[in-house]
């Protein structure tokens, strides 16, 4: 992801040094900046959704498995 971030900043920095004529350019780059964050911030989010609901499966399992030896070394005390 910061690959394609230094290659839309490289155009912008471009065109605000420039003296271009175009303004629709600069609009073009806004934009693009702009589907490009919240793409970005998409896949961050399910990334980090996806993360988290393994990590919780992997604490209940590890909760579940703890329980279950307690309660089953506990039988053979009584």
């Amino acid at each position: 992801m910061l690959r394609t971030r230094i290659l839309l900043v490289r155009p912008m920095l471009d065109f605000i040094s420039g003296d271009d004529p175009y303004v629709w350019k600069g609009y073009v780059l806004a934009l693009t900046f702009l589907v490009y964050n919240v793409v970005n911030t998409v896949i961050v989010h399910v990334f980090f959704k996806y993360a988290y609901l393994t990590a919780m499966r992997m604490r209940i399992a590890v909760t579940t498995a703890v329980y279950r030896k307690v309660r089953t070394s506990r039988r053979g005390l009584h």
